[in-house]
């Protein structure tokens, strides 16, 4: 039996609302919404329309600026973006009447935002910013004694009316709750990582394949890099003053290491699971997982709330995970006449698990009472951010390309210009959109381009038949206010989820924008469906001439970058080293990542060889084993604090010949390519502590994954050869 239609709209409010504490797009939509609809508002009652579409073109691309960060970082990216909007409006307008002058600024737009989309999502939130500003004021010149009183005043206004609502929508909230929110999702993620291992393990259904753990985990670790990029200082580089951040960033670690920790059952676990002698232990053991993936969502929460009702019901799910795993010991453990090392190796992961979130609790309980934004930032912290040394590094940052980024700046450019030339030689009706469409669709990769291109037509085609039929029924001015309002808030909701349904929206808030003051006609609704269909083409054909980045050319060299990562995490984990083994833990993980990324991209390329994926999939599979198993290795030598005793001669025998296979590695490979990050690290291997039977069997799985890896190495050295 279906819920009737009230009860199913208010469950799916309820969860938009529940998801928006994690991560607020519904306010977001709302600033979007205001940024856009209030100068529109106002231009039509003071007959400032011209002004008014100004103001909210201004207010609408730096509306796409996603608020992350503390307060400083936000009012920061928000001034950054103003003054690119005034600056590259100032451009626009003044080169407008010189075709050359406008190919010319049209290039270097275009390289910008290239530039731009490659560091992340502030990038992408300044690089719109950039071009929008440009191609609209371009289009629409102006003489340079009416620029400033006529253009860049009102664009500037628009900035500072986006500024006014940043400031709103983030100066009545606690100074660490972004910051909190970052680790809550990372928690959230881990809830999910252990829901996926625990798929089938009641006997219902299928167990889920090494992709979908894999997959689960790359979301583990892009909720805590998320949480890096805008809250960059780790535990061992916060200073004592700062209480509250030494706290959080304490709190970060232990959740990226019950996420290793997580992540590393998938071995033990597969060993149960295709066992049929082992049906009882699985149906326990699932009681078990279930318990940590709520104890885990029950964390997310608390670290959102800091509420004592959501701090009891975590107390509730430890105690329930401590007692379920306590008798799965007695259960299957204690009185086995062999005890099953994988099902003794998952009881002590949880042990460890719950060691963690004792001491995260412990650590919360510590913090004290956070002031709101509003009473925490003085005008002295405000005048801070500008500081000229600070921008002078960020500068730095960004122009420092690499071969990528300046490939790909150089094919964004060249297909915009190319796109812009098009539309000024041809005179063709509102084809600004041309070189527009093509920078938003044009993406690093071809695959990746493809799909946002497919996806930007469709929504833009079924966007335009939405307006149609809006503007096709009797409706007065205040009710396409209302739509439009609720069309910028709903493209920024749905931005996630699905690209196509937000091009819906954006589609729909454009033709209701060009509907208020009646100018719209249907032909404007064609052009943009051409105009649209002509940019989306241009990305997908650059991406296919213009400095190509196939992924067969690239997947080899991030498969290397992971293996060298992983050298140096063994490096760090076998010797002596005052350098923290969770830093290169990261680097490892995070290259296995892009690895693992570049090899889904793979898959998703025209005539890829199917053969080659299968070796790529398996080499990427023995990266993986030997960082998970020096995760367990490091965990084992912090929860034995080993000091003090030197190990074995057959122990440094194990170690010395992963070495040697590691080297060996490298021999082969540098005849190929250039290996910086490949280097021996400075400290004794004399210095290696005495080592357990659980380090032991790492060691042993180490050597053969490295083992293996050296093995297959021809294949890599062949693609290598192919590449160059």
């Amino acid at each position: 039996m279906k819920k009737p239609v009230a009860l199913r709209s208010l469950h799916t409010l309820d969860k938009l609302l529940e998801s928006d504490r994690f991560e607020p797009l519904l306010s977001w939509g709302l600033r979007m919404g205001i940024a856009a609809c209030v100068p529109l508002v106002w231009g039509v009652y003071t007959q400032h329309e011209a002004e008014a579409a100004l103001m909210t073109l201004t207010a609408e691309a730096i509306g796409w600026m996603e608020l992350k960060g503390n307060f400083t970082q936000r009012i920061k990216v928000l001034l950054v973006a103003t003054v690119l909007a005034m600056s590259f409006g100032f451009l626009g307008s003044i080169s407008g009447t010189v075709f050359s002058l406008s190919i010319c600024c049209m290039f270097i737009v275009g390289f910008l935002t290239g530039i731009f989309k490659n560091i992340g999502e502030r990038g992408s939130g300044l690089a719109i910013s950039i071009f929008v500003m440009f191609i609209f004021t371009n289009a629409h010149p102006c003489a340079l004694q009416d620029v400033f009183p006529q253009r860049i005043v009102w664009i500037g206004i628009g900035g500072l009316w986006s500024l006014l609502l940043g400031i709103l929508f983030s100066i009545f909230i606690p100074v660490q709750k972004p910051y909190r929110r970052s680790i809550a999702l990372i928690w959230k993620s881990i809830a999910a990582l252990q829901h996926t291992l625990s798929e089938g393990f009641n006997l219902r259904g299928k167990k889920n394949n090494i992709r979908a753990v894999y997959l689960s985990e790359r979301e583990v670790r892009h909720a805590l890099d998320n949480s890096l990029q805008f809250h960059a200082k780790l535990a061992h580089q916060e200073q004592q003053q700062n209480k509250q951040e030494l706290h959080l960033a304490h709190i970060r670690k232990a959740a990226a290491l019950i996420g290793s920790i997580t992540a590393n059952l998938e071995e033990e676990l597969c060993k149960l699971a295709y066992n049929k002698e082992k049906e009882l232990v699985c149906i326990s053991l699932y009681g078990v997982m279930k318990a940590h993936e709520q104890l885990c969502n029950r964390m997310a929460y608390y670290m959102l709330s800091l509420k004592k009702e959501d701090y009891l019901l975590v107390q509730v799910q430890k105690n329930r995970l401590q007692k379920l795993n306590d008798l799965f010991y007695k259960k299957h453990l204690a009185q086995a006449t062999t005890v099953d090392a994988a099902a003794l190796s998952i009881y002590r992961s949880y042990e460890r698990i719950l060691k963690l979130i004792s001491s995260t609790m412990n650590t919360l309980n510590e913090q004290g009472k956070e002031p709101m934004t509003l009473q925490s930032y003085g005008l002295y912290k405000t005048l801070y951010i500008l500081q000229p040394k600070e921008w002078l590094q960020h500068s730095k940052t960004l122009f420092n390309i690499n071969t990528f980024t300046f490939k790909f700046a150089l094919r964004a450019a060249l297909a915009s210009t190319l796109g812009f030339i098009l539309y000024r030689v041809a005179h063709i009706p509102y084809g600004y959109w041309i070189p527009f469409t093509t920078l938003i669709v044009m993406q690093p990769y071809v695959a990746t381009t493809n799909k946002k291109a497919l996806e930007r037509i469709a929504g833009t085609l079924l966007g335009t038949i939405g307006g149609v039929l809006i503007l096709s029924t009797p409706a007065s001015l205040h009710l396409k206010e209302v739509l439009f309002f609720i069309s910028a808030v709903c493209m920024i909701i749905t931005i996630r989820k699905s690209y196509s349904i937000s091009t819906f929206f954006i589609t729909l808030s454009l033709v209701l924008l060009y509907s208020v003051d009646e100018a719209l006609s249907y032909s404007v609704l064609l052009q943009r469906i051409i105009s649209t269909t002509i940019g989306s083409a241009l990305a997908v054909i650059a991406g296919f001439l213009f400095l190509p980045t196939f992924e067969k050319n690239w997947l080899p060299k991030h498969i290397i970058q992971a293996i060298s990562k992983n050298f140096n995490y063994f490096q760090c984990s076998v010797q002596s080293t005052s350098l923290p083994w969770t830093r290169f833990k990261r680097l490892a993980e995070s290259h296995n990542s892009d690895a693992f990324d570049s090899l889904q991209r793979y898959m998703q390329e025209p005539l890829h060889d199917k053969k080659k994926i299968t070796a790529y999939y398996a080499l990427l599979t023995h990266i993986v084993r030997i960082t998970r198993e020096l995760n367990k290795f490091n965990i084992e030598k912090d929860d034995a604090n080993q000091k003090g005793t030197i190990a074995n001669e057959e122990d440094l025998t194990r170690i010395r010949e992963i070495l040697y296979c590691f080297d060996e590695i490298k021999i082969q490979l540098s005849q190929h390519v250039e290996l910086k990050a490949w280097e021996r690290l400075n400290v004794e291997l004399q210095q290696v502590p005495m080592l357990n039977s659980y380090q032991r069997t790492n060691l042993y799985t180490i050597h053969f994954e490295i083992q293996a890896i050296k093995d297959d190495l021809g294949f890599i050295l062949s693609q290598l050869q192919a590449t160059t």
